[in-house]
């Protein structure tokens, strides 16, 4: 019974150990995709704001000189 249990153990232990690096890779992949993808709509935003607040303060300047 000692032999079975040290080889499930093993088993068990080679079993997790495969998982738990293929999920680290996995997860590793889907961090680097999320994060990839909050930096471009971080990107896209500050962009989108930067272009607003230069069309507001252009027609904030045009008024004011009229």
């Amino acid at each position: 019974m000692y032999i079975d249990w040290m080889t499930l153990t093993l088993a068990g232990i080679l079993l997790y150990s495969i998982i738990s690096g293929v999920l680290h890779r996995f997860a590793t992949e889907l961090v680097y995709v999320v994060s990839r993808f909050i930096s471009t709509a971080v990107g896209i935003g500050a962009l989108w704001f930067t272009w607003v607040i230069s069309i507001q303060f252009t027609n904030y300047i045009t008024q004011n000189n009229e």
